[in-house]
């Protein structure tokens, strides 16, 4: 709460359309950025995920990334009530909702993907798994207890950029015709 209420995330609310007061869940979003430099000290297997990733990230964005960090959104939090889990509704409201408003939120601002920590066990059961509702998969940026996982969406920003351009275009160009 003290984040959202500072400003640093946006708390998100999930309800049923037949029902507005049942609250199925919450997320948190907010600017965030994760750490892609290689140190010497490093565990070899976060290494070679992390090379991994930034060859991943030449391919997506067709350029060699020479920063030591790249921007993402962070899912922070992420609740689903009890009785609505093991039913795929969290994957469900991952694909449809909490990764679409990423994207918004990435476009406006400059950020490439979805970042997250996640408990093994969470880890593996809900952002490993196979997720119909997602057109890619989570990457393993660190293992551990604690996943770090990161969901690249550079061609979902691309694309909403290219598009929130035209539409500003246009309404310069009619504000200009209209004057």
């Amino acid at each position: 709460w003290m984040a959202h209420r500072n400003c640093l995330s946006t708390v998100y609310i999930v309800r049923k359309v037949d029902n507005p007061d049942d609250i199925i869940s919450y997320f948190t979003l907010s600017p965030f950025v994760v750490s892609i430099k290689i140190k010497s000290d490093m565990p070899e297997k976060r290494r070679e995920l992390i090379e991994e990733l930034k060859n991943k990230l030449r391919d997506w964005l067709g350029i060699d990334v020479r920063y030591s960090s790249i921007p993402t959104i962070l899912l922070g939090q992420f609740g689903l009530k009890k009785e609505y889990r093991g039913q795929g509704i969290g994957k469900e409201i991952l694909g449809k909702i909490i990764v679409p408003y990423a994207v918004v939120s990435a476009a406006k601002v400059g950020e490439i993907g979805l970042s997250l920590h996640a408990n093994k066990k969470v880890a593996k059961k809900v952002y490993l798994a196979e997720n119909p509702y997602l057109a890619g998969k989570f990457e393993v940026i660190s293992p551990g207890g604690t996943y770090e996982l990161f969901y690249p969406f550079v061609e979902e920003v691309r694309q909403l950029r290219e598009q929130l351009v035209k539409n500003m275009l246009r309404k310069t160009s009619d504000r200009t015709n209209n004057s």
